[in-house]
């Protein structure tokens, strides 16, 4: 390991360490925050059949990308078109997600090659360290 991969590391831990939810270099949107300091308290039921399956293909499909999911959408869509309307979009089930969970997504800049996330100690650079790519 390089001295500046033990220096990068040092700075993570640092920011892991004083890192908090009003941290100005990390803005969390006003009702993110919201949801993450005041998370549902109630078990999530859904006793629609076509909410559960939407949420089951949802949760299936994590490791597999928008498009698969739609896929799937229109495949069953294709079998039940009488319940095709119940069936929620990707961008949809992402937002229902946050309802249910509380939980949001946070996105960070990631070099192309995915050698580094330009967060941390790392945001404020212009090309990656690793590759040099800008």
């Amino acid at each position: 390991m390089q001295l500046e991969d033990l220096q990068n590391a040092i700075e993570f831990l640092s920011a892991i360490k004083d890192a908090n939810l009003d941290d100005p270099n990390m803005p969390i949107h006003p009702e993110t925050l919201k949801r993450l300091r005041n998370p549902p308290q109630h078990p999530c039921v859904l006793e629609d059949a076509h909410k559960c399956f939407t949420l089951d293909l949802f949760l299936a499909t994590t490791n597999a990308s928008e498009q698969t999911y739609n896929d799937v959408c229109k495949a069953y869509a294709c079998l039940h078109p009488e319940h095709a309307d119940k069936i929620l979009s990707h961008y949809r089930m992402k937002h229902r997600m946050v309802e249910l969970t509380g939980v949001d997504l946070l996105v960070h800049d990631m070099c192309i090659n995915s050698c580094i996330a330009y967060t941390g100690p790392l945001a404020c650079l212009e090309k990656c360290p690793k590759c040099d790519t800008s």
